[in-house]
């Protein structure tokens, strides 16, 4: 199995999982193999990230941290080349980056949240000022 990355940290290269970085700021002792991705801001091209990972032989994906590990549109991408994501699954990254709803989900399982949220009156504490 070999997987590639689309972010800024590596897995644990002495697991015997070949890595594959897709990214230039990738640390270089903790890949096996770079691949270009034609410019500075590749690393965010969902198509062209998903295309280096399946040329290398990937099977599975992990989106490092920041903008592709917060976007479901890259999760999906990932299953529909056949790669595994290694994160959460399309929908929760969707529900938990809508505010309201995931407070609602949280809310409707019980877990306990805190002041604040819709229709509540807060003090800012003189935030505004």
């Amino acid at each position: 199995m070999a997987a590639a990355m689309a972010g800024r940290l590596a897995p644990d290269a002495e697991r015997g999982v070949p890595i594959v970085g897709c990214e230039p700021s990738c640390l270089l002792t903790l890949r096996d193999e770079a691949l270009a991705l034609g410019s500075a801001d590749g690393y965010l091209d969902i198509p062209r990230v998903i295309d280096a990972a399946v040329r290398a032989g990937a099977q599975a994906l992990h989106p490092g941290y920041g903008f592709l590990a917060e976007n479901p549109a890259f999760a999906r991408a990932c299953a529909a080349a056949g790669l595994t994501f290694i994160g959460p699954p399309a929908e929760a990254i969707a529900v938990m980056a809508d505010k309201a709803r995931a407070r609602a989900l949280m809310t409707s399982a019980g877990v306990p949240g805190g002041a604040g949220g819709p229709g509540r009156d807060r003090d800012d504490g003189g935030a505004g000022r």
